[in-house]
């Protein structure tokens, strides 16, 4: 078994170059984290870090997704509404974040339309 080097978010962005190395790992992948906890936490964040693409990480433990885990709602991440308007455009301002988790918008669609121009208005 691949021996974890790494762990993080489920939620990533690959380039198309990883992409198919990872799918060409798909054997390995499915006999070394068959029964892992949290394999999926495990697995790309491993694989990567011991492959030629390691040295293509860009913000490799933070991400580039600004997740509230401070305000758990359940057992998920904090749903932002237009109170977190602010933060969002600080977050995207001073750490270049380029998504967020999470939104929804039958509970608060202005925040959805405030991100959707804030994003228009970078270009």
């Amino acid at each position: 078994m691949t021996r974890p080097v790494g762990i993080g978010s489920s939620l990533v962005s690959l380039t198309r170059d990883f992409a198919a190395y990872l799918v060409g790992m798909e054997d390995q992948i499915r006999r070394d984290y068959r029964y892992a906890l949290c394999g999926d936490e495990i697995f790309m964040h491993t694989i990567i870090q011991a492959s030629p693409f390691a040295d293509t990480l860009y913000r490799p433990r933070e991400g580039i997704r600004l997740i509230d885990w401070e305000r758990i709602e359940g057992r998920s991440p904090h749903t932002f509404d237009m109170d977190d308007l602010e933060l969002l455009e600080q977050a995207v301002e001073d750490e270049e974040l380029l998504f967020a988790r999470k939104f929804q918008e039958t509970r608060d669609f202005e925040i959805v339309k405030a991100v959707e121009q804030m994003v228009s208005a970078r270009g």
